[in-house]
């Protein structure tokens, strides 16, 4: 009797083999089966001869005899690996002979696939034995002939297998290489021996197999079902001894204890290369394979999830070949290109439309994949993705026989793929405990079932349709036989008792119980519960409907056939609760008025109902003068953000907050936002938002996002019919929140009336994200980690953190989790502008059509002054205006001129009080320059009060003039080259991922650097001779560059290659002249960055200029890097302004990393630019094309 700790496992008598008609009798004796025989009517014939040696005697350590089959090929004298098929269904056949030969359509094996040698679920010898393999068939411990009694999976079945291994290693026909193969039991076997580590066993290949006896099977969710697995050891696994009693065993330990821990494999300790196959559809096994695919540390496997059922797919001819080129690779040690075999194949499920099939993926769970939340409402029996139903609602049902559905009907394409879960508020009437089943169907556009088919009944049948057509009606007609041949959705089930979490496991996604202690539930008692689902991949077509539906009764069986219908301890009433406080936290009126303590009445925390995106509500403070009390009306500015509507910027920014223009601090200054003292006094009110997900705001935190912009219209359409606004609504405020005004104003709320972005992008991806598909990292991960991710909504706030905690309460770190969309994970996780986070984001410059008043920086060249530069050119307004300014970026925005020529802006729009003639085109000049010239340092506002101001009429300037200067090979840069220079043939290159040092935010310290030498290794750089005559320069520059990665080099060579420009200006000395950057650090003249893998350019595209190259950014236009090849690519480099005096020089440098000037905002992240693609040399080839050259915007004197 096996002792487990303290537990003794318990036995039965179990079914005799004595006489068993599926034994084919104990025979001691090899034979060798013929080349050509048939085994069985209509089987394979045997492509070799077969040596088949019958009940060989292997002893285990305890002194167990076992016997095992070995098919091996005859008369083969290599040493041959072997391959072990380790249950209990019996040799020679064994269980096919009941199971598969009496199934309809033999559960989808044709006879002529298979030899019939095969045992239950487990390779053919036929194949194997033709292709120098040893098959292993044993009768495990206690079944038939062996000696022992039977038990399920467990710790001692890995022993024993681990002892099976190190035998068969012994052999002299072993090459001492050992494998395991099979699905359900012969791939659960292979867990347990896998974690006891055998040193002759080489890989894994488990095919469909649990490994959690308790929450797979018998206890999943909690809810006892024995008798699948009961029955399996009665009616399978024959022999003469003992069989576990697995149903007393559940009945004695309800909870977690030494036994269901001894029946839990050990994945984590499996590192050999396994190939682990899975299917979304499958009863018994597809939680357990997941978990052994995501538990395991082994650094080679690979996951193929497929989208048939276990049986027919391990005798696919196309997956028996793959399963042998894995074998081969690691067994054989033949080099076949396995490695190069995608890490993970999904198969996606469509029913009613076509399946997805091996699709390529790096990983599983997919890091790309969207948390999306659908709420019941128990009121409609709808699901949405809006915020929780405002009302509380309740559904009652039998807890027996009753249940309660819920839909939602798909607005696009939508693709659900991972672990689910359901998160339910349920009550029991007239019981202390209940049972709960949960899953997930499919409807067509009118609300019919859809289902996948999972056995082809068709394959290699003389008519396939028909086989089709009638396996339809025989599962129509409710026969139970074929039950397993179909699949719905997503399943889980709980025992409401067990719902205690265990904290430390449980995921957004997936909820892990303890199992170790009941919890009961009072009478009345309403209580949350997390219902895990398992993991499935399907897609909906738009229209089609999710039916969720929620029961007391199992919604789907595990093989319906066999088993009877689990016993629940479900009685009386099960009640569902959806909306009000029932969810996370109770949405209530949290605002306050306060109309005494300052010079304007400060209205805190009012609620603006959400309707265009979504249900819910955003939370904003209102500042307003007190007049407006008496009904007097008033223009409203807006702003929408993410760092907390109520924290003060003297806490914020405080170094900032000391150097703003006192004019603009008062009590409720806010950083990058207008001061509301300033402009109540100014006639205006202020209504300053928490972004979605911030702050006082509940919901999805998602800057940028579609969502959030939407959010953002209703709050400008609130402001616009309030009692105390004049309708008008004008958007002003800085880097953030300029950058969301583009978007807003390309929806076009109404009331809105003008704009003015200062020092916002309008390009996420191509200003912010990723600078030429670079990924910009490092300010990404600062920007979201100090300013935004602190600020979520029911998040704790840090120790002494001048952010308000969430007065409604705080979430659970699952919650705060699902509630986010982190910056630093999908910028990441997302590299094309196709793809859906991108796209997501994108919008219509062309679709603004309120008058725009752009504030671009020059010093802004790696944030915001390329996106208000093309939010101007591509804005649709007839009246807009660009203007350009310099310093740091948090500063201008409040000097006394600057604020007076806002406001005088949107005085023009909001008030129609146009003093300079704003609205009247042509009055006030479209574009301000102000003309960097002269060395004045950096970061002193005062000295850059000497650059002039200029007005031009257009951007580009009318005046300019594109001019060539050539790149040469002596280092030179010149517009007048000799044409024996550009016919020069040669290479310079430079060492990639070579970080140079880099002046952070707060060094007041330049830089020194000798431009004397043409190149160092992580760089090559080219300068203009001394300029004769001063020279201006603005507007937008190319690079176009010949750029390859040499053959030449040690080491592996990179696959891609990154290109980082940057051009300078030096004074006469040879000393480089430095602006005033965003955060203010010094910073070169501009900067440009290219992928070459991105170098496509879309020359059709509307915006493509041949001064201004567009790029789509395209997965589908990833190109191919090959060293030794030389690449023609042209390089955006972001627009700018200078003014070389005479006797200066202008250099321009290539590098492989980012380069001095770079700041917070560097390209490091380790995925993006992994040191396996781009570590090594790349060269500028000399001799080539057209050249090498810059276009530079030269603005002519006079």
């Amino acid at each position: 009797m096996q002792r487990v700790g303290d537990i003794g496992v318990r036995f039965k008598k179990g079914v005799s083999s004595q006489g068993h008609k599926l034994y084919p009798g104990f025979k001691q004796k090899p034979q060798i089966i013929k080349k050509g025989t048939v085994v069985k009517l209509d089987a394979l014939a045997l492509p070799c001869d077969i040596l088949w040696e019958r009940d060989v005697a292997v002893k285990l350590r305890d002194g167990t005899t076992i016997y095992t089959d070995i098919y091996r090929r005859a008369n083969y004298n290599t040493p041959m690996p072997a391959i072990i098929s380790s249950g209990g269904f019996g040799k020679n056949g064994g269980l096919n002979r009941m199971v598969t030969n009496n199934s309809p359509w033999r559960n989808g094996i044709p006879q002529c696939t298979v030899s019939s040698l095969e045992k239950f679920e487990a390779p053919d010898p036929a194949y194997w034995c033709l292709h120098g393999y040893a098959l292993i068939h044993p009768d495990i411990r206690g079944s038939w002939m062996s000696e022992g009694d039977t038990y399920i999976n467990s710790t001692l079945d890995g022993q024993d297998g681990y002892d099976l291994v190190e035998w068969i290693a012994e052999q002299p026909w072993s090459n001492k290489t050992v494998t395991m193969a099979g699905n359900s039991y012969l791939a659960q076997t292979q867990w347990f021996v896998g974690a006891e580590k055998p040193p002759h066993l080489t890989c894994l290949a488990p095919w469909e197999g649990w490994n959690d006896l308790y929450n797979d099977t018998s206890q999943r969710g909690g809810i006892p079902n024995p008798e699948f697995q009961q029955g399996l050891l009665d009616n399978c696994f024959p022999g003469l001894g003992l069989t576990e009693d697995v149903v007393a065993m559940t009945n004695a330990y309800p909870l977690w204890s030494a036994y269901w821990e001894d029946r839990r494999a050990r994945c984590d300790k499996i590192d050999i290369p396994m190939y682990i196959v899975a299917s979304w559809t499958n009863v018994l096994h597809t939680r357990g394979t997941f978990r052994g695919w995501m538990e395991s540390p082994s650094k080679q496997k690979w996951l193929r999830v497929h989208d048939s059922h276990e049986w027919p797919d391990l005798y696919y001819p196309q997956n028996v070949e793959d399963m042998r080129k894995f074998f081969d690779h690691f067994m054989k040690g033949i080099s076949n290109g396995w490695e190069f075999t995608p890490r993970v194949r999904l198969s996606i499920l469509n029913p009613g439309h076509q399946n997805v099939v091996n699709r390529p993926e790096t990983e599983f769970p997919l890091s790309r994949q969207v948390s999306q939340r659908l709420f019941l409402d128990t009121a409609t029996g709808q699901m949405v993705t809006a915020s929780y139903p405002q009302k509380e609602a309740s559904y009652g049902f039998d807890a027996i026989t009753g249940k309660a559905e819920f839909i939602y009907t798909f607005p696009e394409k939508t693709e659900l793929t991972g672990y689910f879960k359901t998160k339910l508020h349920v009550q029991s009437v007239g019981n202390d405990d209940m049972d709960l089943f949960v899953k997930f169907s499919k409807l067509d556009l009118e609300g019919a079932l859809l289902e996948t088919n999972c056995i082809d009944v068709g394959y290699l049948q003389d008519d396939p349709s028909a086989a089709h057509q009638k396996l339809l009606e025989i599962h129509r007609a409710g026969d139970k036989h074929v039950d397993v041949y179909f699949a719905e959705g997503a399943t889980g089930r709980l025992r409401v008792s067990h719902r205690e979490l265990d904290l430390e496991r449980s995921t957004a996604h997936q909820p892990h119980y303890t199992h170790r202690n009941l919890q009961k539930l009072n009478e009345g008692e309403i209580v949350p519960v997390e219902v895990e689902m398992w993991p499935h991949g399907m897609i909906w077509e738009a229209g089609e409907k999710v039916r969720l539906t929620i029961a007391g009764h199992n919604l789907r069986h595990e093989v319906s056939w066999m088993t009877p219908t689990v016993k629940t301890c479900n009685k009386g009433k099960i009640v569902l609760y959806t909306g009000g406080s029932k969810m996370p936290l109770q949405i209530r009126d949290i605002s306050t008025k306060d109309s005494s303590s300052y010079p304007y009445i400060y209205e805190e925390n009012v609620s603006v109902p959400l309707h265009t995106y979504e249900q819910g509500v955003i939370r904003v403070n209102v500042y307003r003068p007190h007049s407006s009390e008496n009904g007097t009306r008033y223009p409203v500015l807006v702003t929408d953000g993410p760092y907390g509507k109520d924290v003060p910027y003297e806490k914020f920014r405080g170094s900032s907050f000391s150097e703003v223009n006192p004019e603009h601090k008062s009590a409720h200054s806010a950083w990058e936002t207008p001061d509301p003292r300033w402009w109540t006094n100014s006639d205006y009110i202020i209504v300053r938002a928490d972004e979605r997900g911030t702050g006082q705001s509940p919901g999805l935190m998602d800057t940028m996002s579609q969502g959030t912009s939407e959010a953002f219209y209703d709050v400008v359409e609130w402001a616009a019919v309030q009692p105390w606004s004049s309708g008008k609504v004008g958007l002003l405020g800085i880097s953030y929140y300029a950058g969301t005004q583009w978007r807003v104003a390309a929806r076009n709320p109404k009331g809105l009336a003008a704009i003015v972005p200062w020092e916002g992008m309008s390009d996420y991806y191509r200003d912010r994200c990723r600078h030429g598909g670079i990924l910009s990292d490092r300010f990404i991960h600062f920007w979201w980690h100090a300013q935004v991710a602190v600020n979520q909504y029911g998040r704790p706030r840090p120790k002494g953190s001048a952010i308000p905690e969430t007065i409604e309460g705080q979430l659970s770190d699952e919650e705060l989790q699902m509630n986010m969309r982190d910056q630093t994970v999908d910028n990441v996780q997302n590299q094309f502008l196709d793809q859906t986070y991108y796209a997501s984001r994108d919008y219509k410059l062309e679709d603004i059509k309120v008058p725009i008043l752009s504030v671009a920086n020059w010093g802004g060249i790696l944030l915001h002054l390329r996106g208000n530069v093309e939010g101007y050119i591509h804005a649709g307004s007839k009246l807009k205006y660009l203007r350009f300014i310099t310093g740091r970026h948090d500063l201008p925005f409040y000097c006394h001129e600057e604020a007076l020529l806002q406001k005088s802006f949107l005085d023009a729009f909001l008030k129609g009080d146009d003093e300079r003639g704003w609205a009247t085109p042509g009055k006030v000049a479209p574009v301000s320059l102000i003309l960097r010239e002269g060395d004045v340092g950096f970061n002193d506002a005062e000295k850059e009060k000497v650059y002039q101001r200029r007005d031009e009429s257009a951007w580009p300037l009318p005046s300019t003039r594109y001019e060539k200067y050539y790149l040469l090979q002596d280092g030179s840069m010149t517009s007048t080259p000799g044409e024996a220079d550009l016919q020069s043939q040669g290479s310079l290159r430079w060492k990639t991922m070579q970080m140079v040092p880099i002046v952070r935010r707060g060094d007041d310290r330049p830089p020194k650097r000798d431009f004397s030498k043409q190149s160092t290794e992580g760089m090559v750089t080219f300068k203009t001779a001394p300029f004769g005559k001063r020279m201006e320069f603005t507007g937008h520059i190319t690079a176009h560059l010949n750029v390859c990665i040499p053959k030449a080099q040690e080491g592996p060579l990179p696959s891609d290659l990154d290109l980082f420009v940057t051009i300078r200006h030096l004074d006469p000395s040879g000393k480089e002249i430095f602006y005033t950057g965003t955060a203010g650090d010094p910073v070169p003249v501009t900067k440009g960055w290219l992928r070459c893998s991105l170098r496509q350019i879309a020359s059709d595209h509307p915006r493509h200029r041949p001064y201004l190259p567009h790029r789509n950014y395209f997965s589908t236009e990833v190109q191919p890097v090959v060293p030794g090849v030389v690449y023609a690519v042209i390089v955006e480099i972001w627009p700018t302004n200078v003014v070389v005096g005479k006797g200066n020089r202008l250099v321009f440098e290539i590098a492989g990393s980012d380069t001095q000037g770079s700041g917070i905002f560097t390209h490091e992240h380790p995925k993006d630019r992994p040191e396996s693609v781009f570590a090594g040399w790349n060269e500028i080839q000399f001799g080539a094309g057209e050249g090498n050259y810059v276009v530079l915007p030269m603005i002519p004197s006079e």
